[in-house]
C-alpha cells in the first residue's frame, strides 16, 4: 500500500552532499488540485575555511602539512525536511535548481505513512 495523499500529511527529506549553497524548489502537482504548492529548500554549502590542503602547489606531502587534511564535509550526506500543503489522490513533484555552482542531491525520500 502506498501513500494516501488525501488523508495523510506529506513529510519528506532531501538528502544532499554539502558542496556550495544553492536554493532548490520542489513543486508538487496534486491530481485534483489547481494549486501547485512549492517548498523552497536551501541546500547548505561547506562552512568557510573547509577547503583543506591538496597534493601540489605550496603544500606537499610531509612537513607540517598532512596530505588530505581538512574537508570535514567532503562526501558527508546532510538532509533537510519539507512538507508541502495540498491534498489529492496522487501527486507528481519536480525539483528545480537555478544555480551555476556544483551541487549533488543524493536522495529525495517521502515515506509511506
Amino acid at each position: 500500500m502506498g501513500l494516501d495523499a488525501r488523508s495523510n500529511v506529506i513529510v519528506g527529506r532531501i538528502k544532499y552532499v554539502r558542496i556550495k549553497e544553492v536554493e532548490s524548489v520542489l513543486t508538487f502537482d496534486f491530481g485534483d488540485s489547481y494549486h501547485n504548492p512549492t517548498c523552497a529548500i536551501t541546500l547548505k554549502g561547506s562552512p568557510a575555511g573547509d577547503t583543506g590542503n591538496y597534493y601540489g602547489g605550496t603544500n606537499y606531502y610531509g612537513g607540517t602539512n598532512y596530505y588530505n587534511e581538512g574537508f570535514t564535509f567532503a562526501n558527508r550526506v546532510s538532509s533537510r525536511g519539507f512538507s508541502p500543503t495540498g491534498r489529492g489522490p496522487g501527486f507528481f513533484f519536480s525539483v528545480e535548481v537555478s544555480a551555476k555552482v556544483a551541487f549533488r542531491i543524493v536522495e529525495i525520500e517521502i515515506p509511506a505513512s
